[in-house]
């Protein structure tokens, strides 16, 4: 905790004494965010609430937290003039034209609490709070006064008092346990009754009333008012008329407050800071002053407040925090505290006066006084000081390279020493002491160890034994006192001990050994037995104090120990690096002394004064302290989870995260997979000053292995992925050898959406749904399959039988014996194949089929065979079909010749004799094979016939090609046409007579020459002429020849253009002819005319050349 050593000094006035302590300071410098503090306050939970000119601070012992009207805007304003704890944790904060606050803790807001009333007063300052022994809160202001209404949850006017007590500058208010009012002004202090009348009045006029800054219950029966002037008025709780008026030494009293000591503290607006234990006629008075500052760092306090320890904090006008702690025993120092300036510290000593005398490498001695005030230096001819011995009145001080010196601490003078009977003296020595019979011993560099016993003259010491040879220690490092008249002495390769008669090399053996890192003694120090225990290169070891035996202390931990220093009572202490520890060798444990040395420690530097108090040197001063006194700090007074940030913004109470308050009041939280950047503050209360309060932490479940958050007070984590973790965080002292006080929070990182369980569920079920729908589809396709194959099978089935049928049966029966297996007709080729082989498949398109048999069945059978290919219309006789065929004009006609030969044939007649019809083929299919009835048939006139039973690929291939020989003989007909009627030489027209075109065709090609040369015709214009719709005219030419109606018009136009072109008489242009022939674009006319006969019209000179 804080450390303070109190120094008393009496002034000339006997009610008045100045004490110098260490204060602990804190700037802006620190963390503070202002040096003018206005207002000071401890909540229950152990925060320094600060108000300042530029926010609210709470502060922890180390670290300060700022609320600025920039990051919560809830905050009226920056400049807070007092800050007050209610009690249940309640902090609110007051300020000029109205401000009157409340922290929420739960959702990190202020909460407003400034009167309604106030709307119609107007917004005057709010001065400061009060709560009364019954526990009632009040609030003031510049004019009235306040009290909280707890039914309505507000401060307000509804009391009784509220009209009678207000006055036009209210300084103080106090309620007393008799529900009294003391109501301070500017110049006059009022007393009322809880009613609101008026007790005692004592004002300037009558009563040389100051401006009143307190009134304090100061015990059971009396109560204190403070001034801006230099006296205090004592009232008796019973009788207000005993009024005691008490002279003090300073003025302008701005706080005033009663410790749980009972010590009542003052703080001035100029006359800094006094305490008095306490206040009667003879009270003395007493002025702290830092002596770690100048009294002016303090002059002028604002604020006032008191620790839990009972550490005393204070404000002041502009040099920031200030704390002082009356438990000055119980702590450490360091000699920068009370001013001793930086020293490479080497040897101590203490005078006859109990002046600790400090002795420093290059700039002589120090002499501090006890109580640590005054601070006294000597120079010497050397001051290169090595060590320091005292007698008495006379101090010898070792030096390097100036000899032993005597000093006299009274004249400041100091000499080289007379050394009698030694010739050549050595200048350089390590250290110089004194036994215990007073001989002086002068540890030399490579001279003897010097020795001057009481009567004696100068002497040197050999370091020999004969038992060892070539052994010769002439650097002689220390001296210690073993038991009786027994010294143990330390030269630099050699430890020995003597007798008083002789030296004996001690355990030689461990110098034996060559080695770049040799056995090295450090530092040592004896106990009452003589026993001898070292800090060496090897570990700590214990020397018997023979010297015959000597053990390791295993037990003590490892470190680079620079000093070893033992106190009594069994306990010895280490110095290390950055550690003090001290040991009991009997009980074999060891405890780490508080706090955290980072200053180097110079090798043997020790000592303890007549009070007990160790001095340890360093590189830089040196620490005091007294190990009876020290009381480590085993407790951690507040450890919690204060703030969480993502992405560097602040997560408030109430938001998604933090759903039910403040994260200290959270056991877990859940985090979207896109925050990234966290961090979470963790909140200590620590106001100690060097058993300071480690904290460690562990993600289990992301890393289990604590780490060290150092000074740290804030977690960051970059990323966490998804999952679920348990935060640590552990707080542990130096000493805390008990189970450390830890904190969990549970950290549930959630997935992202497309790995949650409802997605993932909808998934699989989509992926189930779709596997179902694939096999069930599958499935489908499977049966379908094997229903189209067992469809197959039982067609072929049924084809056998019908073979049978016609094999062993009725020869005559149409029925069973139409379609034949073409399993046996192809083996090797399945249908498909057979019909992706047919190159011209035109054929097929828009081509109809008149099928003629009387059996039902054997006609439908054949119309579903070839319905897949073309347009199948059916009759069941020849008449029948005669008349169909006139009517429809079938592009062939599939006949049956078994029901009647004559009928069959007298149809074939009709059908040839009609010029209508004669151009359609005929196809017989018959179950009759002979010679003779195939004969028949084609003499009838058929194209061709085929017997039962027949494939229907066989069926499909004839048709097929019928169709096609016939469609290009109908556009070799047509393009015949075509160039007789350009040039009646080419061909005969007898010729051409004779080839029978199609009279469909005929009546086509005579509508094309009539309207050729007109270029708007069109497909529907000639469907009109021809008193047909567009799509019978197109289908019918198309079926017939290959070609649509309007290519057959551009291969006309392109004809009469090539004869008109290729007459050697016409002079017409390429243009002119286009129009002529019906084109209306030359360009259009010149592309298609090279289209189709392969050059340009232009060249058809070139070509009849």
């Amino acid at each position: 905790m804080l450390l303070i050593l109190s120094l008393i000094a009496f002034s000339a006035y006997s009610a008045e004494n100045v004490e110098y302590a260490r204060f602990d300071h804190f700037s802006s410098k620190d963390g503070l965010s202002s040096n003018l503090v206005f207002s000071l306050s401890k909540d229950s939970t152990g925060f320094l609430w600060i108000g300042t000119d530029f926010g609210i601070d709470r502060f922890d012992g180390s670290h300060f937290k700022h609320y600025r009207k920039k990051e919560y805007p809830s905050l009226h304003r920056d400049d807070i003039y007092y800050v007050s704890h209610l009690g249940n944790d309640r902090i609110v904060f007051g300020s000029f034209s109205g401000m009157f606050q409340e922290y929420d803790r739960k959702k990190d807001i202020f909460l407003e609490l400034m009167p309604n009333e106030m709307d119609s007063l107007g917004y005057s300052q709010m001065k400061g709070t009060c709560v009364s022994p019954s526990g009632d809160y009040y609030v003031f202001s510049n004019e009235h006064v306040f009290k909280y209404d707890v039914q309505r949850g507000c401060f307000n006017s509804r009391f009784a008092a509220y009209d009678s007590i207000h006055s036009p500058f209210i300084t103080s208010l106090y309620v007393d346990s008799n529900n009294r009012y003391w109501l301070g002004s500017l110049n006059q202090l009022t007393i009322y009754d809880e009613h609101g009348h008026v007790l005692h009045t004592f004002d300037e006029k009558h009563h040389h009333c100051r401006p009143v800054t307190g009134v304090l219950p100061i015990d059971e029966e009396r109560i204190a008012v403070t001034f801006m002037g230099d006296e205090i008025w004592i009232f008796s709780k019973n009788d207000l008329t005993q009024k005691t008026s008490i002279s003090i030494p300073f003025k302008s009293v701005s706080k005033v407050l009663r410790g749980k000591d009972g010590r009542i503290w003052f703080a001035t607006d100029g006359d800094g800071l006094w305490y008095a234990d306490s206040l009667t006629e003879n009270t003395v008075f007493n002025s702290v002053i830092p002596y770690n500052g100048t009294p002016d760092d303090i002059k002028k306090i604002y604020g006032l407040a008191e620790g839990d320890d009972g550490a005393i904090w204070i404000g002041t006008h502009n040099t920031g925090l200030w704390c002082v702690n009356p438990q000055d025993d119980y702590n450490i120092i360091f000699s920068g505290d009370f001013g001793f300036p930086a020293n490479m510290c080497t040897s101590f000593a203490e005078d006859a006066k109990g002046n600790l005398l400090v002795g420093t490498d290059g700039n002589g001695v120090y002499s501090v006084s006890s109580d640590l005030r005054l601070i006294h230096h000597y120079s010497l001819k050397n001051n290169n000081v090595t060590g320091i011995c005292s007698t008495g009145d006379n101090i010898y001080v070792s030096t390097w390279g100036g000899g032993i010196q005597s000093l006299n601490t009274k004249t400041g003078f100091s000499s080289e020493i007379s050394y009698d009977t030694i010739n050549s003296p050595s200048k350089i020595f390590f250290h110089v002491s004194k036994s215990k019979d007073g001989t002086i011993l002068g540890c030399s560099a490579n001279d003897d160890l010097y020795m001057k016993r009481p009567s004696e003259l100068w002497h040197k010491l050999t370091l020999q034994d004969d038992s060892i040879k070539n052994l010769n220690s002439k650097w002689i490092v220390r001296t210690y006192q073993g038991k009786d008249s027994c010294m143990w002495i330390l030269a630099t390769n050699m430890l020995w001990l003597y007798d008083g008669k002789k030296v004996k090399a001690i355990h030689p053996e461990l110098y034996e050994k060559k080695s770049h890192y040799p056995y090295t003694i450090i530092d040592a120090d004896s106990d009452e037995d003589g026993n001898l225990y070292v800090c060496s290169s090897r570990g700590i070891f214990r020397y018997s104090s023979d010297g015959t035996r000597f053990d390791t202390l295993s037990f003590i931990p490892n470190d680079n120990y620079r000093i070893l220093k033992y106190s009594g009572q069994e306990r010895f202490w280490l110095a290390s690096y950055n550690a003090i520890i001290s040991f009991d060798p009997k009980q074999k444990i060891f405890e780490y002394l508080p706090g955290n040395y980072h200053d180097l420690f110079y090798i043997k530097s020790s000592f303890i004064d007549s009070k007990g108090r160790i001095c340890l040197g360093t590189t830089n001063g040196f620490y005091l302290f007294n190990p009876s006194k020290i009381l480590p700090d085993t407790t951690v007074q507040h450890l919690s989870f204060s703030d969480l940030y993502v992405a560097r913004k602040k997560i408030m109470p109430g938001s998604s995260v933090l759903k039910d308050g403040a994260l200290s009041d959270q056991d877990e939280i859940e985090l979207e997979y896109w925050m990234k950047d966290i961090e979470i503050d963790v909140d200590v209360i620590d106001y100690t000053k060097y058993d300071k309060v480690q904290l460690r932490y562990r993600m289990i479940g992301l890393q289990d292995e604590w780490i060290p958050m150092k000074d740290a007070r804030t977690l960051s984590f970059s990323y966490i992925p998804t999952g679920t973790y348990t935060l640590e965080v552990e707080a542990s002292r130096a000493n805390m050898n008990y189970s450390y006080p830890r904190m969990a929070l549970k950290i549930t990182v959630l997935p992202p959406w497309w790995r949650t369980w409802w997605f993932i569920l909808i998934i699989i079920s989509l992926l189930s749904l779709g596997l179902f729908f694939y096999i069930r589809e599958k499935t489908l396709q499977l049966r379908q399959k094997m229903e189209l194959q067992t469809k197959k099978l039982n067609q072929t089935i049924e084809e056998r039988k019908k073979l049978i049928n016609v094999l062993s049966h009725d020869l005559n029966n149409p029925l069973f014996s139409v379609i034949g297996s073409s399993d046996g007709e192809m083996t090797h080729l399945t249908h498909d194949e057979v019909v992706e082989m047919i190159e011209d498949k035109s054929v097929w398109e828009e081509n109809t089929v008149l099928i003629v048999d009387k059996d039902e069945k054997t006609r439908l059978e054949i119309k579903e065979m070839l319905s897949d290919y073309f347009h199948v219309i059916d009759t069941s006789d020849g008449t029948e079909a005669v008349n169909v065929a006139n009517s429809q004009l079938p592009d062939i006609i599939v006949s049956d010749m078994d029901e009647s030969e004559q009928s069959m044939a007298e149809m074939a007649k009709q059908l040839y004799a009609s010029e209508r019809t004669k151009h359609i083929p005929i196809l017989f299919v018959s179950s009759k094979n002979d010679a003779v009835d195939r004969l028949l048939g084609l003499l009838c006139g058929a194209i061709d016939y085929v017997a039962k039973p027949f494939s229907q690929l066989e069926l499909l291939l004839k048709l097929t090609n019928i169709l096609k020989v016939r469609q290009e003989h109908q556009k070799l007909i047509m393009q015949a046409s075509i160039s007789t009627r350009m040039k009646e030489h080419t061909m005969n027209k007898d010729d051409v007579e004779k080839d029978e075109i199609h009279p469909f065709l005929q009546s086509f090609m005579e509508k094309v020459s009539e309207c050729y040369t007109d270029s708007t015709m069109t497909v529907d214009g000639l469907a009109g002429k021809l008193a047909v719709s567009k799509a019978t005219l197109t289908r019918k030419v198309k079926s017939m020849t290959g070609k649509t109606p309007m290519e057959w018009l551009m291969e006309y136009r392109l004809n009469c253009s090539f004869q008109i072109l290729q007459n050697s008489n016409s002079d017409k242009t390429i243009s002119e002819v286009a129009y002529e022939v019906g084109f209306n674009d030359p360009s259009y006319f010149t592309k298609k005319f090279r289209d189709y006969y392969g050059f340009l019209p232009s060249q058809i000179g070139e070509k009849k050349k």
